[in-house]
């Protein structure tokens, strides 16, 4: 395995340890009857999850955090989600911000939208607010800005005892908690 490989890999097991670590609780909403996102994710014509499905969530209240993140690195909380850019992901400060809809999926949108690191960072997102069905592995996943299309699947490592689940990322978009 190259040097490259390795320390990849390593960057990959530190930061899911580091950000399994840091979880805030939130107060779910009044649960939905109809959640939004579901609702339109259900059979519309020409967008597909395929196989994957949302992991269906009492709504959490809407947050938006944001914060100057540089070449150093740092920490985003949004609510119960962490989003953890190691060094050298970023060439210069960047004003990083994520935003939670507070409907039945749990996701964030980051911006700004289409940036790249250098390096790739751990987003943990919280499914503590979810019911997936009984052994189901939850997953990261990339979607469009509108949930309706599933657009790849992360590596994740679901991190059952702590209800969150951790994967790499090298760009900004939405993120949604599936199985």
């Amino acid at each position: 395995m190259s040097s490259n490989r390795v320390s990849l890999v390593s960057l990959f097991g530190a930061v899911l340890m580091l950000a399994a670590c840091a979880a805030e609780e939130a107060a779910p909403l009044a649960p939905s009857d109809h959640p939004p996102a579901y609702t339109a994710w259900q059979g519309v014509s020409g967008r597909s999850w395929g196989d994957t499905r949302p992991a269906l969530c009492t709504p959490l209240m809407p947050r938006v955090s944001g914060a100057i993140i540089g070449p150093s690195g740092g920490t985003l909380q949004i609510g119960p989600h962490v989003l953890t850019i190691p060094a050298g992901a970023l060439s210069g400060d960047t004003w990083i911000s994520g935003t939670t809809s507070g409907d039945s999926v749990n996701s964030i949108q980051f911006a700004p939208e289409g940036l790249h690191f250098a390096v790739p960072a751990v987003l943990s997102l919280s499914y503590a607010n979810c019911s997936p069905p009984p052994f189901a592995s939850l997953k990261i996943v990339y979607t469009s800005d509108d949930l309706f299309v599933l657009l790849e699947r992360i590596l994740s490592v679901d991190l059952r005892s702590r209800r969150t689940v951790a994967g790499v990322i090298s760009h900004f978009s939405r993120y949604a908690v599936a199985y």
